[in-house]
């Protein structure tokens, strides 16, 4: 497996569950993380879990839904860190549409 010590991991959805279970598991493969999340204050908490981990962690309030907002996300990566190794889109909408149906 590739070493993964000090590359950049991107994950939405970040602050709970599965995503933050995802961020922990980056730190402590030595990866530093963007944690992303709806909710700024789980985003904030789960960075500094992972920071206590001994990585940098940035938290970032992030609506997946508002492209806006997706578009400050990868901004706010590029201007802490300059790129982004992994990006686990995990943070879910849901919609009752086929997809040919759906919109941005």
């Amino acid at each position: 497996m590739q070493d993964l010590a000090g590359r950049i991991a991107v994950v939405t959805g970040g602050g709970s569950g599965i995503g933050k279970a995802l961020a922990m598991a980056f730190a402590n493969q030595g990866m530093h993380v963007v944690i992303s999340d709806i909710d700024r204050a789980a985003a904030e908490a789960a960075a500094g879990e992972v920071q206590a981990i001994g990585v940098k962690a940035l938290a970032v309030e992030t609506d997946v839904v508002n492209p806006d907002s997706i578009t400050e996300l990868a901004d706010a990566v590029y201007a802490e860190f300059g790129n982004a190794h992994i990006i686990c889109n995990n943070a879910g909408v849901v919609t009752f549409k086929l997809a040919q149906d759906m919109t941005d």
